[in-house]
């Protein structure tokens, strides 16, 4: 994998924010919204379903620099993707936010807000 594989090539999304958006041209979106829409990318595809092994194979190039939270967080990512199976990522991803009734983890804020699943907060 190329040590310096980009959040979006990691993640399959070459999209950007622009993409995202009708009618917004490339020059109308700066890089840091198109790095926080990649961002936003990436935490949706980890949160909509388990990686699959392609997925990983994929998040295992990618790297940070090692002098913001956040690059460290991406190469701790891509060490942990690296080192772990896709059956174990599977089974942890289940009984985080599925689980047997309920999962550890609810990916909603109104529980955490109301105490209920799709109440209003």
């Amino acid at each position: 994998m190329n040590p310096d594989l980009r959040l979006e090539e990691a993640t399959g999304t070459s999209c950007g924010a622009d993409a995202l958006v009708p009618g917004v041209r490339d020059a109308d979106v700066d890089d840091v919204n198109s790095a926080r829409a990649d961002e936003y990318a990436l935490l949706a595809t980890l949160l909509l379903a388990a990686p699959d092994a392609n997925l990983m194979a994929r998040l295992s190039g990618l790297r940070g620099d090692t002098e913001t939270p956040l690059g460290l967080a991406h190469a701790a990512l891509g060490q942990a993707a690296a080192s772990a199976s896709p059956a174990a990522v599977s089974r942890e991803y289940f009984e985080l936010f599925i689980g047997v009734g309920r999962g550890e983890l609810l990916p909603y804020a109104s529980y955490y807000l109301t105490g209920f699943l799709n109440e209003r907060p």
